[in-house]
């Protein structure tokens, strides 16, 4: 009896395993889509007559290529780069007419231009010839804010002061206007400290974080370096839904700010106390 007992509760027990695995077969598997995410960059480090001096722009846009090609450090995307415009090859034409992108990133000087308008700073003028001193703010090698128009999803001005608006609003407003599709902006509110390692540090960030935060998290680790007892303004600005955004989930493009102007606003500004410590 006890025997027959054992060998019943086995069979039991075998029946029951055959029917769970019959049950997990017959589930729907559910497929996880990767999110198709593209880059287009623009980054100079040789500015050769510029007054300014070099810069590791391209090294930044580098940096945030690669790790974005590493499917570990972001699981849920499926990347692919459009284009990398650099050094003598990049000029204000070049990004009025950038094809859109998912990401795109400009990393090299910036200048403020005064109550309406900042700029792009490039080495070549918009016809691919070297510059001259005399020539810091001619049109031909700043594309100015009132010049500019994105469509791209996601922008990052890794340069100074293109996002600053000295409390004018007319120029808060041109900064605002410069997106026509664009969900946010991120860059800088004053004078800024190009580390190329802030490009990875972001990037690597992209797979888990939100956009944004991933953005600040990397000015905080990295900015500090700039002179002790300077602040640097980070600064990211856009359409007010799009501040949670994460680059492994699919977003339509924003309104244009011209055509919604109440859906966009300056989203944070992140004051960094600079202590000129390298790291």
């Amino acid at each position: 009896m006890g025997k027959s007992n054992i060998r019943w509760k086995h069979i039991k027990k075998t029946i029951q395993i055959c029917i769970l695995f019959c049950i997990i077969i017959l589930l729907p598997v559910q497929s996880f889509a990767l999110i198709n995410v593209t880059g287009g960059y623009v980054g100079i480090n040789d500015y050769e007559l510029c007054s300014y001096g070099n810069r590791a722009g391209v090294n930044y846009i580098n940096g945030l290529n690669e790790i974005l090609k590493s499917a570990a450090a972001n699981p849920g995307i499926n990347y692919s780069r459009s284009y990398s415009y650099t050094n003598s090859n990049a000029t204000k034409t070049k990004v009025q007419n950038a094809g859109r992108v998912t990401l795109f990133a400009f990393a090299g000087h910036g200048i403020n231009c005064g109550s309406t308008a900042n700029a792009l700073h490039f080495n070549r003028s918009a016809d691919g010839t070297a510059k001259k001193h005399s020539s810091e703010t001619a049109t031909s090698i700043n594309l100015r804010t009132t010049e500019t128009s994105f469509k791209h999803k996601y922008v990052v001005l890794y340069s100074c002061k293109q996002l600053m608006d000295d409390g004018y609003t007319t120029k808060q407003q041109n900064i605002l206007n410069m997106m026509n599709g664009t969900r946010l902006i991120m860059g800088f509110a004053s004078t800024m400290y190009l580390d190329s390692r802030e490009g990875t540090y972001f990037g690597s960030m992209l797979g888990e974080e939100m956009i944004s935060q991933a953005y600040l998290k990397a000015v905080k680790r990295y900015q500090p370096q700039r002179g002790a007892g300077q602040t640097t303004y980070a600064r990211i600005v856009g359409y007010k839904s799009a501040y949670g955004d994460t680059l492994d989930n699919s977003y339509s493009y924003a309104p244009s700010y011209a055509s919604s102007k109440n859906s966009f606003d300056v989203l944070t500004t992140l004051p960094i106390l600079c202590n000129g410590k390298k790291v």
